[in-house]
Formats: structure tokens, C-alpha cells, sequence
């Protein structure tokens, strides 16, 4: 566990030199990070949405289609 606590410890004393502006930099880009992912989450599910939709409507006309052929049918016999 040596190896382990070494490495923490290097963090912590690099991130006690950092300045405010470095904990700023490094804060931002966590949010940036972390905002970027959700918006990446957001447009798979709107994509999601869309191609469900469309899915759906396609299948609402072939049905629609469907009985407009029965009923054009049905009137020529």
C-alpha cells in the first residue's frame, strides 16, 4: 500500500502548491466535463425520442394505408 499512499500524497502536495487560479482552472474544467456529459445524455435521448417517434408514426400511417386499400377494395367489388 506504500505505492498507493505515495501517489496520494504527490496529489495533495501538488494540489497544495496549486494557486486559486490553478483551483479555478482545474474546477471549471471539472464542470465543463461534467456538463458536456450530460448535454451528450440529453442528445441521445432526444435522438432516442425522435427516431421512436418517427417509428411510430410510420407504423400509424402503414395502418392507415392499410385500411384506405380494404376500403378502396371493398367499394370497387
Amino acid at each position: 500500500m506504500t505505492g498507493f499512499n505515495s501517489k496520494r500524497d504527490a496529489a495533495i502536495d501538488k494540489q497544495r502548491s496549486w494557486t486559486k487560479k490553478d483551483l479555478a482552472l482545474d474546477s471549471l474544467t471539472r464542470v465543463c466535463e461534467i456538463q458536456q456529459r450530460l448535454i451528450n445524455q440529453l442528445i441521445a435521448m432526444e435522438q432516442n425520442s425522435y427516431a421512436r417517434g418517427y417509428e411510430d408514426g410510420m407504423a400509424a400511417q402503414a395502418e392507415v394505408d392499410i385500411a384506405l386499400n380494404e376500403i378502396a377494395s371493398g367499394e370497387s367489388k
